[in-house]
Protein backbone atom coordinates (compact mmCIF):
# COMPACT_ATOMS: atom_id res chain seq x y z
CA UNK A 1 0.00 0.00 0.00
CA UNK A 2 1.26 3.74 -0.91
CA UNK A 3 2.65 4.85 2.47
CA UNK A 4 0.86 8.71 1.92
CA UNK A 5 -2.25 6.27 2.50
CA UNK A 6 -1.11 4.71 5.15
CA UNK A 7 0.76 7.10 7.91
CA UNK A 8 2.72 5.14 10.74
CA UNK A 9 2.38 6.07 14.15
CA UNK A 10 4.63 4.53 16.63
CA UNK A 11 2.43 2.11 17.41
CA UNK A 12 -0.29 1.90 14.97
CA UNK A 13 -1.30 2.40 11.11
CA UNK A 14 -3.88 5.67 10.43
CA UNK A 15 -6.33 4.71 7.95
CA UNK A 16 -6.77 7.69 5.11
CA UNK A 17 -9.79 8.45 7.37
CA UNK A 18 -7.88 8.91 10.19
CA UNK A 19 -5.27 10.68 8.83
CA UNK A 20 -7.56 13.40 7.50
CA UNK A 21 -9.15 13.62 10.82
CA UNK A 22 -5.87 13.76 13.31
CA UNK A 23 -4.88 16.79 10.20
CA UNK A 24 -8.10 18.55 10.54
CA UNK A 25 -7.47 18.10 14.48
CA UNK A 26 -3.75 19.69 14.13
CA UNK A 27 -5.19 22.32 12.10
CA UNK A 28 -7.66 23.41 14.62
CA UNK A 29 -5.06 23.32 17.28
CA UNK A 30 -2.89 25.14 15.25
CA UNK A 31 -6.02 27.77 14.41
CA UNK A 32 -6.77 28.26 18.10
CA UNK A 33 -3.33 29.01 19.14
CA UNK A 34 -2.78 31.89 16.12
CA UNK A 35 -5.63 33.75 17.45
CA UNK A 36 -4.47 33.67 20.93
CA UNK A 37 -6.14 30.49 22.74
CA UNK A 38 -4.41 29.95 26.32
CA UNK A 39 -3.50 26.57 26.49
CA UNK A 40 -4.32 24.57 23.86
CA UNK A 41 -3.70 20.87 23.70
CA UNK A 42 -4.70 18.02 21.44
CA UNK A 43 -5.27 14.30 22.36
CA UNK A 44 -5.55 14.77 25.62
CA UNK A 45 -6.66 11.48 28.02
CA UNK A 46 -8.22 12.30 31.04
CA UNK A 47 -8.23 9.10 33.05
CA UNK A 48 -10.19 8.13 36.64
CA UNK A 49 -9.24 4.62 36.65
CA UNK A 50 -7.15 2.18 34.30
CA UNK A 51 -9.75 1.37 32.09
CA UNK A 52 -11.53 4.66 32.17
CA UNK A 53 -10.94 7.43 30.58
CA UNK A 54 -12.03 9.79 28.25
CA UNK A 55 -10.28 11.07 24.82
CA UNK A 56 -10.33 14.77 23.95
CA UNK A 57 -9.58 16.21 20.53
CA UNK A 58 -8.17 19.99 21.38
CA UNK A 59 -8.80 21.56 24.86
CA UNK A 60 -7.75 25.56 25.55
CA UNK A 61 -8.41 27.43 28.91
CA UNK A 62 -10.79 30.57 28.27
CA UNK A 63 -9.08 32.94 30.68
CA UNK A 64 -11.60 35.79 29.69
CA UNK A 65 -11.11 37.88 32.65
CA UNK A 66 -14.87 39.40 32.07
CA UNK A 67 -16.68 35.72 32.10
CA UNK A 68 -17.12 35.34 35.95
CA UNK A 69 -17.53 31.75 34.98
CA UNK A 70 -13.72 31.23 33.95
CA UNK A 71 -12.65 31.75 38.02
CA UNK A 72 -14.68 28.68 38.68
CA UNK A 73 -13.61 26.81 35.45
CA UNK A 74 -11.85 27.70 32.80
CA UNK A 75 -11.79 24.37 30.71
CA UNK A 76 -13.08 24.06 26.91
CA UNK A 77 -12.86 20.82 25.14
CA UNK A 78 -13.63 20.35 21.60
CA UNK A 79 -14.73 17.27 19.58
CA UNK A 80 -14.18 17.28 15.96
CA UNK A 81 -15.57 15.83 13.32
CA UNK A 82 -13.85 15.58 10.08
CA UNK A 83 -16.16 15.28 7.33
CA UNK A 84 -15.64 14.65 3.22
CA UNK A 85 -19.15 13.39 2.63
CA UNK A 86 -20.91 17.28 3.47
CA UNK A 87 -23.51 17.21 6.58
CA UNK A 88 -22.52 15.40 10.19
CA UNK A 89 -25.04 13.58 11.41
CA UNK A 90 -26.16 13.20 14.83
CA UNK A 91 -26.08 9.59 14.98
CA UNK A 92 -22.63 7.58 16.35
CA UNK A 93 -21.19 5.42 14.18
CA UNK A 94 -21.78 1.83 14.23
CA UNK A 95 -18.33 0.66 13.94
CA UNK A 96 -17.27 3.26 17.33
CA UNK A 97 -15.76 0.95 19.58
CA UNK A 98 -13.93 2.76 22.56
CA UNK A 99 -11.11 0.95 22.92
CA UNK A 100 -10.39 0.65 27.06
CA UNK A 101 -13.11 3.12 27.68
CA UNK A 102 -16.30 1.75 29.97
CA UNK A 103 -19.18 3.54 28.71
CA UNK A 104 -22.91 3.31 28.84
CA UNK A 105 -25.35 3.47 26.09
CA UNK A 106 -25.05 6.78 24.43
CA UNK A 107 -27.16 7.51 21.21
CA UNK A 108 -25.77 10.62 19.42
CA UNK A 109 -23.06 12.58 18.94
CA UNK A 110 -24.01 15.65 21.58
CA UNK A 111 -25.11 13.22 24.08
CA UNK A 112 -21.64 11.80 23.95
CA UNK A 113 -19.98 15.29 23.79
CA UNK A 114 -22.00 15.87 26.84
CA UNK A 115 -20.99 13.23 29.05
CA UNK A 116 -17.19 13.80 28.32
CA UNK A 117 -17.67 17.07 29.38
CA UNK A 118 -18.81 15.76 32.42
CA UNK A 119 -15.87 13.44 32.55
CA UNK A 120 -13.44 15.67 32.22
CA UNK A 121 -14.99 18.37 33.94
CA UNK A 122 -14.95 21.03 31.63
CA UNK A 123 -16.99 24.21 31.58
CA UNK A 124 -17.81 23.97 28.26
CA UNK A 125 -17.89 21.51 25.13
CA UNK A 126 -17.68 22.83 21.30
CA UNK A 127 -18.47 19.96 18.84
CA UNK A 128 -16.49 21.04 15.15
CA UNK A 129 -16.71 20.22 11.68
CA UNK A 130 -15.29 21.49 8.65
CA UNK A 131 -18.58 21.31 7.00
CA UNK A 132 -21.85 21.14 9.04
CA UNK A 133 -24.24 19.93 11.13
CA UNK A 134 -27.57 17.98 10.31
CA UNK A 135 -30.90 20.33 11.72
CA UNK A 136 -30.82 17.33 13.84
CA UNK A 137 -27.56 18.41 15.30
CA UNK A 138 -28.52 21.76 15.60
CA UNK A 139 -32.23 21.18 17.43
CA UNK A 140 -30.21 18.63 20.27
CA UNK A 141 -27.74 21.04 21.09
CA UNK A 142 -30.20 23.57 22.16
CA UNK A 143 -31.02 20.98 24.79
CA UNK A 144 -27.83 21.49 26.40
CA UNK A 145 -26.45 24.96 27.31
CA UNK A 146 -22.65 24.26 28.07
CA UNK A 147 -22.23 23.20 23.94
CA UNK A 148 -21.51 24.88 21.26
CA UNK A 149 -21.24 24.60 17.39
CA UNK A 150 -18.89 25.34 14.97
CA UNK A 151 -19.04 24.88 11.58
CA UNK A 152 -16.93 25.79 8.29
CA UNK A 153 -18.09 29.19 8.32
CA UNK A 154 -16.70 29.86 12.31
CA UNK A 155 -13.79 27.98 10.96
CA UNK A 156 -13.11 30.08 8.53
CA UNK A 157 -13.17 33.72 10.48
CA UNK A 158 -11.13 32.49 12.80
CA UNK A 159 -8.51 31.26 10.13
CA UNK A 160 -9.37 34.81 8.03
CA UNK A 161 -8.55 36.40 12.06
CA UNK A 162 -4.89 35.18 11.82
CA UNK A 163 -4.30 35.76 8.06
CA UNK A 164 -1.98 39.32 7.50
CA UNK A 165 1.23 40.02 7.01
CA UNK A 166 2.72 36.55 8.96
CA UNK A 167 0.45 34.93 6.70
CA UNK A 168 2.66 36.31 3.82
CA UNK A 169 6.04 35.52 5.26
CA UNK A 170 5.01 32.35 6.93
CA UNK A 171 2.30 31.12 5.21
CA UNK A 172 -0.14 28.88 6.97
CA UNK A 173 -2.14 25.89 5.37
CA UNK A 174 -5.67 26.55 5.34
CA UNK A 175 -9.36 24.38 5.48
CA UNK A 176 -9.28 23.45 1.85
CA UNK A 177 -6.06 22.76 2.40
CA UNK A 178 -5.71 19.78 5.18
CA UNK A 179 -3.65 17.14 3.32
CA UNK A 180 -0.63 19.63 3.06
CA UNK A 181 0.02 18.69 6.82
CA UNK A 182 2.83 16.47 7.34
CA UNK A 183 1.79 14.05 9.96
CA UNK A 184 5.37 13.13 10.74
CA UNK A 185 6.44 16.65 11.83
CA UNK A 186 3.89 16.66 14.95
CA UNK A 187 3.49 14.30 18.11
CA UNK A 188 0.71 12.02 16.85
CA UNK A 189 0.79 10.39 20.60
CA UNK A 190 -2.05 11.20 23.71
CA UNK A 191 -1.12 13.91 26.89
CA UNK A 192 -2.55 12.03 30.02
CA UNK A 193 -4.46 13.56 32.61
CA UNK A 194 -5.72 12.44 36.17
CA UNK A 195 -9.59 13.12 37.13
Amino acid sequence: MDFDLMMLNKYKLLTPEQASGTRFEIWVEELLKDNGYWYVRRNVEYHQQRYVFRQVDVEYQDLNIFNPLVLLNSLVILELKYSSRGRVNSSLQQEKKKSGQKIGRIDTIVNELEERRRFVGARTAILTTNGSFSDEVHREVQQYRNIELWEKEQLIKLDERRRGLMDYLFPKIHLDGLEDIDLGKYKLGSVREKV
